[in-house]
């Protein structure tokens, strides 16, 4: 997409007049690029997070808040497509399931799963950063962001399913439009 193609989407009234959601235009030139940079929207990510079961007093709060995290770190629109697409499971293990080396078992792992190319060097830094602290304070440990591990992956480009469909970036596009355009018309 051009920088003429992003100026006639900004200078679209109808788009600019979205109640809230005005971040389309924005939306438009992100998903239908095809660069690295200029794809950091397009992805609806699913956390996980395993440890010892008893570690969290709350596991259900810190999957709301790793959801929250990550979300918020990626710069998505918050309507419900990703609201409802962006979630955490919090994998509670039976002790003696993990260990390292030395039998330890008071570890943390933390995978995020993402579209390819979702994540700059700088939201990958800030996920890493904000999730083990997450982890940390929900564990009640400052010293488990030693032992607390992220590990971020990408799912190819058409291996992303949602509502039993392989999509690529382009129809999760137009499944953002729709939602969009369904939002404005509704608050109308």
């Amino acid at each position: 997409m051009t920088s003429i193609t992003l100026i006639s989407i900004l200078q679209n009234s109808s788009l600019l007049a979205l109640n809230g959601l005005d971040l389309f235009s924005a939306i438009l030139y992100v998903f239908t690029s095809k660069t690295h940079a200029e794809r950091e929207w397009n992805a609806m990510p699913m956390i996980d997070i395993y440890a010892v079961a008893g570690t969290f007093a709350d596991p259900k709060q810190l999957a709301i808040d790793a959801a929250t995290a990550v979300k918020t770190i990626e710069g998505v629109p918050d309507i419900p497509m990703f609201r409802k697409n962006t979630a955490a499971f919090v994998h509670e293990l039976p002790k003696g399931t993990l260990a390292n080396v030395d039998g330890d078992e008071t570890y943390v792992r933390v995978q995020v799963l993402t579209n390819e190319g979702a994540l700059d060097r700088e939201k990958q830094l800030a996920v890493v950063e904000q999730l083990t602290q997450l982890v940390s304070t929900a564990a009640g440990d400052e010293t488990l962001k030693d032992r607390t591990w992220v590990l971020l992956t990408e799912a190819k480009e058409g291996g992303w399913g949602l509502w039993g469909h392989a999509h690529t970036n382009e129809e999760l596009v137009a499944a953002a439009r729709t939602e969009i355009a369904r939002l404005k018309s509704a608050s109308s």
